[in-house]
C-alpha cells in the first residue's frame, strides 16, 4: 500500500518552505521512512505514483535509465508543468542502450538537465518530490528488473529501495550544492541562467556519506577495525574490486569476529572486473586460515545481486546506499547512510533491524514459497550466528548483547585528547617510536587501532589506556611502493606515510646507468625534437593539448612515490580513436645484448581497456626496422609482453604471478631483457610476472620507448577520458 500523505501545497519550487516544515512535524521514522524490497515487490508503482501526484517540483540524480516508465511518467509531469531538475551523466550511453533516447525524449519535454564531467561518474540512484516531502534513494538503476522482480524471490534484483521523509532536508541541500556545482557538471538542456538552488540550506544529517568529497572507505573501515571479538559482520556487496575493506575483514576474522558475506557468481567471474575474484578469493583462504569466522554465499536465484550493505551488529550499525568495494567509487558521485549506533533510534532501528531481516531470509533460503535464493560458496556452512555479550563488569549490561554500555559520562571529560604529533614520515626500513597522548583526566578511556596491517600498536601506558600516556608502535618494512596508513588514538588520527623499498630492486649489477630521469620538463609540442633540460630523451608526435588523438604534459603530483612532484601525463580523451599513443617519448642512441628499464606508472580508475587493452612501452631493435617488444596492460587486467619479431610472433604471458593491476594507484614497472640467452623478465610492485627463457633475436637493443598506444586496428573509440601517469624512468644497458 502507498504510505505516503500527498501535501497540498501552492508554493512554488522556489520557495519549498511549507513541505520541509511538514516534515518536522511528524516524529517518528515508521511513520516516516519506506524500504520497499525489490525481490518480492513492485517499487514501481511506489516511484510512478510518486512522480504521477507530483505537483511542486521533483529533482532527479541518475546514472542510467533502462525502463521507458520511468522517463514516460518524467515527461507526463514535466508537460503538466512540474518543474524537473535532472544530474545526469551521459557516458552511461554507451553502455545501454535506449538510455540517449531517453534523454533526448525528457530534453524535449523541457526537463532542465545539467551533466557531469568529472572522471568519476554520476552513480546517484534517486528521485526528491518536493511537494510530497519524500526522498526515493538506493543503489539501485532504473531498470525494470531493479523495481519489480520478475519472478518474486526466484527472478530478481537483489536491491532494497528506500522512499524517506526524515532525510529530505540533507538531501535537498545535497542537491543544490551539486546542481550549482559548475566545476564538475556543465549545462546540457534547457538551462539558459546560471544555476541556482532552489531549496532553503538545511545542516546535513552526520549519518550521510557523499563521496567523492567524502570518502566512503575512510569511514567504513575503522567501524570495520572496531567491531569486537566475538562480534558479528554481515555484508552484501555486488562489487567487491578493493582490497582495504577486504583487509579490515580478515583482520576482523583474525580477532574473532563471524562474517556472513553474500556476493553475486557473474560479478565474481567478470572479465571486465577481475579484481572481484582476488579479492573474494581472499576471503575464501581466510576462512580456512581462521576457521568458524568466515562464511561466504554466492546469489542462487536468476537475477543479480546489485546491493551495497554491511551490517555490523555488535556496534547496531548498518552501512546502506550506492557505493560498492571498488577504487571508482571513491572517485564517484555517490549517496550512503550510517546509521547511528543509537539502538534506541527510531531510524536507526527500523533501517538496521528491516534490512537485515531481508538479508536473513535470503542467506536462510526462507521465502515463503521455498525459492533457493543463496547457495554456499567454497567455505564451511556455519552454525547461525549468535550475538556476543558484554563481559565488562563496569558496563550497565554486563552478561547483556554487546556493544557494552556505559552510564552517559562527563561531555568534556574526553573532548580534548591531544597527540604530540599526527603525522609522520618514515624511510622504508622498519620504524619503532612513541607517540605521546595527553588527556584532560585520569579518568578519560581511549584506545588506540591501525587502520592498516604495517602499522601496529605494540604498547600503551597505562594498560588499559586512560588519562595522559603514551603508546609505543611500529612500521614494518616496506618492500613495495610508498604507503599511507593511520593509527586511531583516542579518536585523533595519525597518518604515517613510509617510503618505497629499493629503487629498482631487480636491476642485475654491472649495467651501465644510461638515464634516471624524473620527468622534470615540459615536452615541447613536435614532431620529433630533444626536450630541452632532459638528459637525452625525445618526443614524437606530441600535439597541443586538447587534440582529439591525446597528447602528454607535464604536471604536479605530491603523491607521486619516487620524484614529486613533476609527473607526465598521458591523455587519452574520449571519443580518441585506438591504434595510436596520446604522445611518445625515447631514448636512443645504445646498442646492447642486455637491457633493464624501471618506472613508475598509474593507470586512472576506472579505465576504458577497449577490445585490445593498452600499451606501455617498446623495446625496439635494430631502430624498429627488424622488431620491437611491447608491454601491454591487456583486458584481462595484468601485463602481458609481446616480442614482434620475424618468427617470433607469440604473446609472453605472465607464467608466473597473474597479477591483477589496481588502477588508479602507483605502480613500479621493471622490465629486462637479454638477446644472447633469449631471457624476458617483467615484475609489478617487485613481484615477478613473467619469465620467459625463448625470446631471441639477431640485433641489438637500440631504443626505448614510452608510447603507451591504445587498442588495435579495427576502429574502437574512447568511451571516457583516461591517463597514465609516469613518475620517474631508470634505464640500464650492458
Amino acid at each position: 500500500m502507498h504510505v505516503f500523505r500527498v501535501l497540498r501545497s501552492s508554493v512554488s519550487f522556489a520557495t519549498l518552505t511549507v513541505a520541509t516544515a511538514a516534515l518536522a512535524a511528524v516524529s517518528t521514522a515508521q511513520a516516516q521512512e519506506r524500504l520497499c524490497d525489490a525481490s518480492k515487490e513492485n517499487c514501481r508503482t511506489l516511484l510512478v505514483d510518486l512522480i504521477d501526484r507530483e505537483a511542486v517540483g521533483i529533482d532527479v540524480g541518475v546514472w542510467v535509465i533502462k525502463d521507458g516508465r520511468i522517463p514516460s511518467a518524467l515527461t507526463r509531469a514535466a508537460r503538466r508543468g512540474v518543474p524537473i531538475r535532472m544530474i545526469m551523466d551521459t557516458r552511461a550511453s554507451a553502455s545501454y542502450a535506449g538510455y540517449a533516447t531517453f534523454i533526448a525524449d525528457m530534453a524535449a519535454a523541457g526537463i532542465k538537465m545539467r551533466r557531469r564531467t568529472a572522471d568519476g561518474i554520476c552513480h546517484w540512484n534517486l528521485m526528491i518530490f518536493a511537494g510530497q516531502g519524500v526522498v526515493e534513494w538506493s543503489g539501485a538503476n532504473y531498470s525494470p528488473a531493479a523495481f519489480v522482480p520478475v519472478v518474486p524471490f526466484r527472478n530478481h534484483e537483489d536491491e532494497v529501495i528506500y522512499f524517506s521523509r526524515q532525510l529530505l532536508p540533507s538531501f535537498l541541500t545535497m542537491f543544490d550544492n551539486v546542481w550549482t556545482n559548475i566545476e564538475e557538471y556543465v549545462n546540457y538542456a534547457n538551462i539558459i541562467e546560471p544555476p541556482v538552488r532552489t531549496h532553503s540550506t538545511f545542516a546535513i544529517d552526520p549519518r550521510l556519506n557523499f563521496p567523492p568529497a567524502e570518502s566512503y572507505q575512510d569511514r567504513l573501515v575503522p567501524l570495520i577495525d572496531q567491531e569486537p571479538a566475538g562480534g558479528w559482520i554481515d555484508v552484501e556487496m555486488y562489487r567487491v574490486t578493493q582490497a582495504r575493506p577486504v583487509d579490515a575483514l580478515i583482520r576482523a576474522a583474525a580477532r574473532g569476529v563471524r562474517e556472513r558475506l553474500y556476493f553475486d557468481p557473474a560479478e565474481y567471474a567478470n572479465p571486465q572486473q577481475p579484481g572481484n575474484r582476488v579479492q573474494i578469493d581472499r576471503l575464501v583462504d581466510a576462512a580456512a586460515r581462521y576457521p568458524g569466522t568466515i562464511e561466504i554465499r554466492m546469489r542462487a536465484h536468476e537475477g543479480l545481486n546489485h546491493q551495497k550493505t554491511v551490517w555490523l551488529h555488535a556496534q547496531h550499525i548498518v552501512v546502506f546506499g550506492t557505493s560498492d568495494w571498488s577504487d571508482a567509487s571513491e572517485n564517484q558521485l555517490e549517496a550512503n547512510m550510517f546509521s547511528g549506533q543509537d539502538a534506541g533510534d527510531p531510524l536507526n532501528d527500523v533501517l538496521f533491524d528491516e534490512l537485515n531481516r531481508i538479508f536473513d531470509r535470503k542467506w536462510s533460503n526462507a521465502a515463503p514459497d521455498g525459492s533457493i535464493e543463496t547457495r554456499p560458496y567454497k567455505t564451511p556452512v556455519l552454525p547461525p550466528p549468535t550475538q556476543a555479550v558484554c563481559t565488562d563488569p563496569e558496563a550497565s549490561n554486563a552478561g547483556e548483547p554487546l556493544p557494552c554500555e556505559y552510564p552517559a559520562p562527563d561531555p568534556t571529560a574526553c573532548s580534548t585528547i591531544r597527540l604530540d604529533d599526527t603525522a609522520l614520515f618514515v624511510g622504508a626500513g622498519e620504524a619503532n617510536w612513541t607517540i605521546n597522548v595527553t588527556a584532560p583526566s585520569s579518568t578519560c578511556a581511549w584506545t588506540a587501532t591501525s587502520d592498516s596491517d604495517w602499522l601496529i600498536v605494540k604498547s600503551t601506558s597505562p594498560t588499559p589506556p586512560a588519562g595522559s600516556g603514551y603508546v609505543k608502535v611500529r612500521a614494518v618494512t616496506n618492500t613495495s611502493p610508498r604507503r599511507v596508513g593511520r593509527f586511531l588514538i583516542g579518536g585523533v588520527a595519525f597518518t604515517v606515510t613510509q617510503g618505497s623499498g629499493a629503487r629498482w630492486p631487480n636491476e642485475p649489477p654491472g649495467l651501465t646507468v644510461l638515464s634516471d630521469w624524473g620527468f622534470d620538463q615540459i615536452p615541447p609540442t613536435a614532431d620529433d625534437l630533444p626536450i630541452p633540460g632532459s638528459p637525452g630523451w625525445h618526443v614524437f608526435n606530441q600535439l597541443p593539448p586538447g587534440s582529439a588523438q591525446g597528447w602528454a604534459q607535464r604536471s604536479a603530483d605530491p603523491t607521486a612515490p619516487l620524484s614529486p612532484s613533476s609527473v607526465y601525463d598521458f591523455v587519452f580523451p574520449e571519443g580518441m580513436v585506438e591504434g595510436t599513443a596520446p604522445s611518445t617519448i625515447y631514448y636512443d642512441g645504445f646498442s646492447a645484448d642486455e637491457v633493464y628499464v624501471g618506472f613508475w606508472w598509474q593507470p586512472s580508475s576506472p579505465f576504458d581497456f577497449g577490445p585490445n587493452g593498452n600499451k606501455i612501452a617498446f623495446l625496439f631493435n635494430g631502430g624498429g626496422a627488424t622488431g620491437q617488444q611491447f608491454l601491454m596492460l591487456r583486458p584481462d587486467g595484468r601485463l602481458h609482453v609481446l616480442p614482434d619479431y620475424p618468427g617470433d610472433f607469440r604473446w609472453r604471458e605472465p607464467n608466473v604471478n597473474a597479477t591483477v593491476v589496481t588502477l588508479g594507484v602507483w605502480h613500479r614497472i621493471e622490465w629486462y631483457s637479454r638477446r644472447s640467452t633469449g631471457t624476458l623478465k617483467w615484475w609489478l610492485d617487485g613481484v615477478l610476472q613473467g619469465d620467459h627463457h625463448d625470446v631471441s633475436h639477431p640485433h641489438p637493443f637500440d631504443l626505448f620507448e614510452i608510447s603507451p598506444t591504445w587498442g588495435g586496428n579495427i576502429g574502437a573509440r574512447k568511451l571516457q577520458t583516461d591517463h597514465y601517469w609516469f613518475d620517474h624512468v631508470h634505464l640500464s644497458v650492458r
